[in-house]
């Protein structure tokens, strides 16, 4: 069995991977179930806030307990299909592997679109919910650099996750408004620690963020609204965590919501009514559905001829 991610194929021993796939999920559920009973969430402030270490839920230790090999830096090029079934992949160093099961962790669009060979017929239902996927929610990231040491500071995990409401639902409607849903804290040093001077560390902020409030700022209002959610977020993070940073703070960063400069989220959607344009291929992420509509993604389009083409409104 293969799993293929962002540049990394897992495998599991020929033959054996029915047993040992079963042996993977069954270990995953016991991890699942030990979180469940020893890192269950303290409330505070009427948030759940939750503690991960990096260790707790590694799925490469699963995946090597029950056998598998993880090969990092080996890109996947193509899925082999042979009467309609996967067999294999093409790595990009050439090598071909084959497979009983292959498992694609990447964006459908991806493996419909460059994946998979133009001759080869697509699933109809699959392809059809893939072109129907809508843009995902943007992501805020606020990044602080403290003159004191994580151990110093009280940060004794890398990963610290604020959830303000125990139903998804609500979680969800507030990721999409000012409010936060989901809060995460990352402290890189906790699982790299010279990634930061000695007796400092960094801290990653990151909650979802809303598109459409940002495209409303104002060019004067804008480093305004950033040095006030730089604000909030420090006053959320120290009253839901326990922990004071804000005298510690040497270097601060806001990055609004990024809508990718790669082709690979379609923010930037557009027709094109005539020319012609060039995308590398490796930054190629188009529908099938954008294919046969002739749209294009501009952040990573290169003119071949004078265009025309038609970008639609920010939805208010």
């Amino acid at each position: 069995m293969q799993a293929v991610g962002e540049g990394n194929v897992a495998f599991l021993p020929d033959g054996e991977h029915h047993e040992a796939g079963l042996q993977v999920a069954e270990r995953q559920l016991k991890c699942e179930r030990h979180a469940a009973q020893n890192f269950q969430p303290a409330v505070v402030n009427g948030h759940h806030l939750f503690k991960i270490g990096a260790e707790q839920f590694s799925l490469e230790s699963l995946l090597r307990k029950a056998g598998g090999e993880i090969w990092y830096n080996s890109e996947v090029e193509q899925i082999l299909i042979e009467d309609n079934t996967a067999k294999g992949v093409v790595l990009k160093d050439g090598r071909t592997i084959l497979a009983g099961h292959i498992i694609a962790n990447c964006s459908p669009a991806v493996v419909y679109g460059k994946m998979i060979a133009d001759d080869v017929p697509r699933p109809k239902i699959p392809l059809q919910l893939a072109n129907a996927r809508s843009i995902a929610l943007e992501l805020e990231t606020m990044y602080i650099g403290l003159n004191r040491s994580a151990e110093k500071l009280g940060i004794d995990t890398y990963s610290t996750i604020i959830i303000s409401d125990e139903n998804p639902e609500v979680t969800f409607t507030k990721s999409n408004g000012k409010d936060k849903g989901t809060f995460i804290a990352n402290c890189l040093n906790l699982i790299i620690p010279d990634s930061s001077p000695k007796g400092t560390c960094t801290l990653f902020l990151t909650t979802f963020g809303d598109s459409k409030e940002w495209a409303n700022v104002k060019p004067e209002d804008y480093y305004k609204l950033k040095n006030q959610r730089m604000k909030e977020w420090v006053d959320y993070y120290e009253k839901n965590t326990g922990i004071t940073i804000r005298p510690y703070i040497e270097e601060i960063a806001y990055a609004t919501p990024a809508h990718c400069r790669s082709g690979e989220r379609g923010w930037c959607h557009a027709r094109l009514n005539k020319g012609e344009i060039f995308s590398p291929k490796k930054v190629e992420h188009r529908r099938a559905a954008d294919l046969d509509f002739n749209f294009i993604h501009p952040c990573c389009s290169f003119p071949l001829s004078d265009l025309d083409i038609e970008v639609s409104p920010v939805k208010g």
